[in-house]
């Protein structure tokens, strides 16, 4: 397993009503490993959220372009989230 230090991990906040959707920020200074498909951040109080990941490319105009996604799976959840490179 590797380790790096991202900026993008860290504490968290939610904003909004607590839903499915609610949007969620990160900032801090925490830390990931990738392990296959599996993804752990840690936060910067050592809290860990463990994750299902995958890379793909997408293309919205029948591929003529195309951008990274990165999708995140929580185990035992029904979907994922995918974040796309803009």
């Amino acid at each position: 397993m590797r380790r790096s230090l991202v900026s993008l991990v860290g504490v968290s906040k939610a904003y909004g009503r607590p839903s499915p959707s609610t949007t969620r920020a990160f900032f801090g200074n925490g830390s990931y490993a990738l392990d296959g498909n599996t993804m752990v951040m840690t936060r910067d109080d050592y809290e860990r959220s463990t994750f299902f990941f995958r890379v793909q490319q997408a293309s919205d105009d029948s591929g003529r372009t195309w951008k990274d996604e990165l999708c995140l799976l929580t185990p035992g959840s029904s979907g994922e989230v995918c974040y796309r490179k803009e």
